[in-house]
């Protein structure tokens, strides 16, 4: 998933002969980013670089927003006062779902540490336009260009779009409106503003219904088995596989060499199973050529039953998840296989098929290579496994032979642990 190539727009200022200038994007920015980010090769749309006739007006207008259309990212600088310009180009941005970063190191004219606004003190103060069309907010050139390593490895989620210009008049409604009586009176004063005030939040309404109903559909994954058996001797549920995977980022996520968001850890253990709600639960040993059109099927199935903006962000994290895009979704792929060999474990031998047997000894292998807290876990649950195989009379080193045969992954635990 990672980007070899990405395009990026610089927002700001582009020198006019009627006004001062003091600050725009100069070659020097441009060869700062480039160096932090080889081998990523970058190409930035510059709308100061142009041969087009500017006394036409609408074709101007209509070349910047192409430019910052096709870019993946917009870089905007505000380290002074901007103008009309650079704000239409952000919200042009939302609208097409491309992330906004912001120049705006504090102490310059949209990021104070303390400031008044309307007489109102307010501390560490970022200008709400600035903030809520900003995906993020950098104080150096340096910071900017490694969030675009991260971006361009997929580690930046999901960027803000209109939804979530809609999400904050909602969330006004919901913290601010019941004690800003400037507002209800002037939307009370006319009858026309009052439906659109209402209307503004009816969608909330439809989508919050559209979401209930979702999760009720996910209910299945509650009913729906696993290969997988309990202690107790019956099968687990998918939902109580993802259940344990979430406690185990929690417990296991202090003990990783690179840290990791565990908030989007929980959101991709979340969704990674979803699409068994249609397909039910495939085994690793069991062949199925078709898996992935069958998955692909299911999750744009379960995309289409939520609102837009979550159908998307749900796509998108299963996709990662699927890829392992990001040492987050590399973590929550090595808990998935570390679960299934732990409940192995856990279960009686006697449930355990025959290839199952020499499968503990790299199922979890190249899922855990990335991190040396996550193959030092693998080796442990590995040893315990090999000694339940040896209670039940199983021939270890036989089984270990026979995975040999079977993956180039296969390895003996550690016996230093």
């Amino acid at each position: 998933m990672s980007k070899e190539v990405i395009s990026v727009y610089l927002a700001g200022s582009i020198q006019k002969g009627h006004e001062p200038n003091e600050s725009e994007w100069t070659n020097e920015h441009m060869a700062q980013i480039r160096s932090v980010l080889e081998p990523i090769r970058i190409n930035f749309l510059n709308p100061a670089t142009r041969k087009d006739d500017l006394s036409d007006s609408k074709s101007v207008f209509g070349r910047d927003m192409t430019q910052v259309y096709l870019a993946d990212i917009v870089i905007v600088d505000a380290r002074h006062r901007r103008g009309l310009g650079v704000g239409a180009e952000m919200m042009w941005a939302k609208v097409n779902q491309t992330p906004v970063i912001t120049w705006a190191p504090q102490n310059t004219h949209y990021h104070k540490k303390d400031t008044t606004l309307l007489g109102q003190p307010i501390d560490d103060y970022v200008h709400p336009f600035v903030y809520s069309l900003s995906d993020h907010i950098f104080e150096t050139l340096e910071q900017a260009a490694i969030w675009i390593q991260k971006f361009a490895a997929g580690q930046t989620g999901v960027p803000k779009d209109i939804p979530y210009v809609q999400g904050c008049m909602q969330h006004y409604r919901a913290k601010q409106y019941d004690s800003d009586t400037p507002m209800q009176e002037l939307i009370a004063q006319c009858s026309h503003l009052t439906e659109r005030f209402k209307s503004i939040f009816s969608q909330e309404l439809k989508d919050l219904d559209q979401v209930l109903d979702f999760i009720s559909l996910c209910e299945a994954l509650k009913r729906e088995e696993r290969h997988c058996w309990l202690a107790n001797g019956r099968r687990e549920s998918v939902a109580e596989h993802a259940w344990r995977l979430s406690l185990m980022a929690f417990l296991l996520s202090p003990y990783l060499t690179t840290p990791v968001n565990l908030e989007h850890v929980f959101k991709l253990i979340a969704v990674h199973d979803l699409v068994e709600i249609k397909t039910g639960d495939i085994p690793t040993f069991t062949p199925s050529q078709d898996k992935t059109a069958r998955e692909m099927v299911a999750m744009q199935y379960l995309k289409s039953r939520l609102p837009a903006p979550i159908g998307h962000e749900l796509y998108q994290l299963w996709l990662e998840y699927e890829t392992a895009g990001s040492k987050e979704a590399q973590f929550a792929k090595a808990l998935d296989k570390i679960e299934a060999d732990l409940s192995h474990y856990e279960s009686d031998i006697a449930t355990w098929m025959e290839e199952e047997q020499s499968m503990r000894f790299y199922h979890m292998d190249p899922y855990c290579a990335f991190d040396p807290a996550m193959q030092r876990l693998k080796d442990l649950v590995k040893k315990r496994c090999i000694v339940k195989l040896a209670k039940a009379g199983i021939d270890v080193k036989a089984a270990f032979k026979k995975a040999q045969d079977e993956s180039p992954h296969a390895s003996w635990p550690d016996e230093n642990l």
